[in-house]
């Protein structure tokens, strides 16, 4: 999938969230670990999305990109890496495109189905 749907061509508020199936889809994502581990997946918590004014919807979702390098320069700990996650199809996984930085998604997944799919690259 190349390119995802976006609110206002639907008649929705530009502040929408438009999800899809996320089915074979390769997304890049930063962990802290090799290999990552069970935290690299959790979303934050409660408490950090209230400071940062995140809806509860972005908050349930992890951030991911569409390709390795747009995840290299978000990267602000030179201990993150990053992991390649291959989305397989049938299991539940949604994605839309959000924020505004280049490539940038939100998956909606259970943690453990995640790791079970995840790959340091870099």
């Amino acid at each position: 999938m190349k390119d995802f749907p976006t609110p206002v061509p639907l008649g929705l508020p530009r502040e929408a969230v438009v999800a899809v199936p996320a089915d074979g889809l390769t997304l890049y994502r930063l962990v802290r670990s090799d290999p990552p581990t069970l935290r690299d997946f959790l979303p934050p918590s409660p408490e950090l999305a209230a400071q940062r004014r995140w809806p509860e919807l972005l908050r349930t979702g992890l951030s991911h990109f569409l390709r390795p390098e747009q995840a290299e320069r978000v990267r602000r700990q030179r201990v993150s890496r990053i992991a390649r996650v291959d989305l397989e199809g049938g299991r539940g996984i949604y994605v839309a495109r959000t924020g505004r930085t280049p490539g940038h998604v939100t998956v909606w997944a259970q943690a453990a189905v995640l790791l079970g799919v995840a790959r340091v690259v870099g």
